[in-house]
């Protein structure tokens, strides 16, 4: 906290109005990082099956939830397959990493499991909120495009096509963006932890880089079930896209 004095005293001395704000977040971020380090330490000390499979759901639902506030779409039309999509692409990409990538006996454990969770719902949410934005913004910007292909003789799916490809580009771009960074020792802060804690260079730079790649994985796979299982809440039985509510 004394490290604090420094950007303080250059805020006041430059006479930036931003004292407030720099205050805020500090005392945010000590009452969030506060009660997440308090619960993870409770859970890790219970080192209970069912209360880290809890933890694990809750952290796909505040995944699910943040995506969905971040499409700017009714809640009734994203929040169910957000939640399919995430849960499945969450639980299936954790327990491949795991157990395959790490090769745990016992995936099961908090201090694994919580983590890796963590880190995917964290990608879905950050990803597919802008992405279902994406893929809903054009389909009502231009639906007659879509009436157009409809009436010709194209396929919902073949119709869908063009949003879809927006909607994963929207969903890898942050997710290349960081795995370039990886070309600059800035980005491998997960590697740089790990080598902290005396884990081997290679080993460190491997896990930040499959870890990259799972997490990337899981939020394509998610968007495509959200996309897939949306269209009974976006289309009606005759394939003609639903007024906007």
């Amino acid at each position: 906290m004394i490290l604090l004095v420094l950007p303080i005293a250059l805020i006041v001395k430059l006479r930036i109005p931003m004292i407030e704000k720099l205050l805020s977040a500090v005392a945010k971020m000590a009452v969030g990082l506060g009660v997440l380090g308090a619960a993870l330490y409770w859970v890790m000390q219970v080192n209970n099956l069912a209360l880290s499979l809890a933890c694990v759901v809750l952290l796909i639902v505040l995944a699910a939830a943040e995506a969905t506030v971040s499409s700017r779409q009714p809640r009734g039309r994203v929040l169910i397959p957000l939640l399919a999509g995430s849960a499945l692409s969450v639980v299936v990409f954790s327990l491949w990493f795991l157990f395959l990538v790490l090769g745990l006996k016992n995936p099961f454990q908090p201090q694994w499991l919580i983590p890796i969770s963590g880190f995917i719902s964290a990608a879905i949410a950050l990803t597919n909120g802008k992405a279902l934005s994406a893929y809903y913004a054009g389909l009502y910007a231009h639906h007659q495009l879509y009436d157009y292909m409809i009436g010709n003789g194209a396929t919902h799916n073949e119709a869908t096509s063009h949003f879809q490809r927006r909607a994963f580009e929207s969903a890898l771009a942050p997710l290349t963006r960081r795995m370039a960074l990886l070309l600059l020792p800035l980005g491998c802060s997960a590697a740089w932890i790990l080598i902290m804690m005396n884990v081997s260079p290679v080993q460190a730079v491997l896990f930040e880089a499959l870890l990259l790649i799972t997490m990337m994985a899981a939020s394509v796979s998610s968007l495509f079930i959200a996309i897939w299982l949306g269209r009974h809440y976006s289309f009606d039985k005759y394939e003609q896209l639903k007024k906007k509510q």
